[in-house]
């Protein structure tokens, strides 16, 4: 018998789709752990040395610059394994062994 989906019906997600989908989610998870908390911690502890040592508002401003500077380079190593990772998976058995055979 012929099943047809009824309008508004969610067909059920394949095994390798349901894998992805999770494996995505984990990425973007901790993506945004790996940008938010450096800048968190940073910028905490800047008060906190503001706070105890009565130093002024600077200290502050260079904790968040460099709680900044610290979540781009976690962007950035992020992006470059998602990148290393999404290349693997492009080449085909034959591209592989082209490129082994012209090193």
């Amino acid at each position: 018998m012929d099943r047809r989906p009824v309008q508004g019906e969610v067909k059920a997600l394949s095994k390798a789709t349901r894998k992805a989908v999770m494996q995505n989610i984990g990425h973007l998870t901790q993506l945004g752990f790996s940008i938010c908390f450096p800048m968190i911690f940073c910028t905490m502890g800047a008060l906190r040395l503001s706070q105890k040592f009565g130093l002024g508002s600077w200290v502050i401003l260079v904790g968040v610059l460099f709680g900044m500077v610290s979540g781009i380079s976690c962007f950035m190593t992020f992006a470059q394994s998602m990148v290393r990772r999404s290349s693997r998976n492009l080449y085909t058995e034959e591209d592989v062994e082209e490129r082994k055979g012209d090193r």
